[in-house]
């Protein structure tokens, strides 16, 4: 195999000069894809602070509404043993 590594190969599509011109060409894309990720997860992390940010500010300026509670009906009692006579 070391000896027939410099031989061009039928067609010279798989040749070692090729297949290394392939792999320059991924690692180049590889390197910009990576460089475009990290660039969206720094915005992506920037967005969120400034939600939260805003979200912070609007948590002061909203009023505390007490919750409203149910009142109870007159005649309903959940105490059935106070009603009941045993003889």
């Amino acid at each position: 195999m070391a000896e027939g590594s410099k031989r061009l190969a039928t067609g010279e599509e798989f040749s070692l000069e090729a297949l290394w011109e392939g792999h320059q060409s991924l690692v180049t894309r590889t390197e910009s894809l990576a460089a475009e990720v990290h660039q969206f997860f720094g915005e992506m992390r920037r967005e969120l602070r400034q939600i939260n940010a805003r979200l912070d500010r609007n948590q002061d300026v909203r009023a505390n509404v007490p919750a409203t509670t149910p009142v109870a009906r007159r005649g309903f009692s959940t105490d059935r043993g106070r009603f009941r006579e045993t003889n």
